[in-house]
């Protein structure tokens, strides 16, 4: 320290220490956590390779599901620590196995890195039928280099960019998962330590309160476990809803009215004994755009019948039925109710309302939502 009028220059017996704190989570901004409405699409834990990871699915970005909603598609794809981040909205739908196009236009861009913004775009440049391309696959990228898939030989370009194949047919190969932030000469496959999570969000249309003409059948309240909803409605055991006469025209909604689903059918599904996992309905309305009148009431669990473990019933828009209204690894779409307790066939998910979930999405032993069942009078 120095006061006016002392000596300033040619003072030679402090020495000095210049330090930068390396620790990224101070210079980086920590993108908030996904609300609700944000859609996990599909993961990669981190560290799970020396210098080989990812996944074949990812490289192609084969969800075609995550696109049911509809554009604008609003994405988000991070770190597993969520310290490394990229934003942006397209109307392009890139979440398909063979689609390509390595100048895909983005707006609304946000990101950890204050140099990728509305001026990026996103690259696409792995397909499930396509060059395997060595050093990456897809990215968010800020310049014009594609000579190796979304970069160019000797790591040029920048952006955040996910690893190329093992075994390539094109440059060397990479083969990695999310890369976060990498700039022009850097390593840009072969990333292993970030893992990668990749969000899509819902447009969740708001439901009015239901009224006077609606008559509550049955409700679960919101709980916290995996072990939750109740045998009757499991069953849809509540014949008196059908006593005003078809058409049927039904309401199921989470407790908070966020997700939910109408619809009219002529056949009485609140009986007991009633299995049909293939029931017509009409005037199909939802909080999710992918749910219309292409879909169908599966009621797999019936008093006295198999006692499913994934999921009970729902409405569906896929024709997955091998673990009642869904099949095995989660496959399936829709709205669903979950399985039993001690379950005679597949694995026991005892859940209430699951909201919409899209293939691969777990539907049974969810609480959080609770539900509420109407019949218009």
């Amino acid at each position: 320290m120095r006061n006016s009028g002392q000596q300033k220059g040619s003072i030679c017996d402090n020495g000095v220490k210049i330090m930068v704190h390396a620790d990224p989570t101070l210079l980086q901004i920590v993108h908030p956590e996904p609300q609700p409405e944000w859609v996990l699409v599909t993961e990669d834990a981190a560290g799970s390779g020396i210098n080989n990871c990812g996944d074949d699915n990812t490289r192609i970005l084969n969800f075609p599901d995550a696109c049911s909603g509809g554009a604008p598609y609003d994405i988000l794809v991070e770190t597993q620590t969520g310290d490394q981040w990229v934003q942006f909205k397209t109307d392009t739908c890139i979440f398909s196995g063979s689609f390509v196009d390595m100048n895909v236009d983005i707006y609304d861009v946000t990101s950890s890195d204050a140099s990728i913004d509305d001026s990026a775009q996103f690259c696409k440049a792995c397909s499930s039928d396509g060059e395997r391309w060595g050093d990456t696959c897809w990215g968010v990228v800020t310049s014009s280099h594609r000579s190796c898939g979304c970069n160019s030989g000797g790591w040029a370009g920048s952006g955040m960019y996910y690893g190329g194949y093992a075994e390539a047919t094109r440059c060397a190969s990479w083969p990695g998962s999310f890369s976060g932030m990498r700039n022009s000469g850097q390593q840009k496959g072969s990333i292993c330590d970030n893992g990668v999570k990749i969000f899509v969000r819902q447009h969740l249309v708001p439901l009015p309160p239901p009224s006077p003409d609606w008559r509550l059948v049955t409700e679960d309240a919101t709980s916290s476990g995996n072990n939750c909803g109740d045998d009757n409605t499991r069953v849809l055991n509540f014949p008196d809803a059908c006593s005003g006469g078809a058409p049927y025209r039904i309401l199921v909604e989470s407790q908070n009215g966020e997700e939910w689903v109408e619809f009219k059918t002529d056949t009485c599904i609140f009986s007991g004994s009633f299995v049909d996992m293939n029931v017509d309905i009409y005037d199909v309305t939802s909080s999710d755009a992918s749910i219309g009148d292409d879909a169908q009431f599966c009621k797999a669990c019936g008093s006295g019948g198999e006692r499913w473990g994934d999921t009970c019933w729902g409405v569906v828009t896929s024709s997955h039925r091998s673990c009642g209204c869904n099949s095995g690894g989660w496959a399936g779409s829709g709205m669903y109710y979950g399985g039993y307790e001690g379950a005679t066939r597949c694995a026991s998910w005892p859940g209430s309302f699951s909201g919409m979930r899209n293939s691969g999405q777990q539907k049974g032993s969810i609480c959080t939502n609770g539900v509420k069942i109407f019949i218009h009078q």
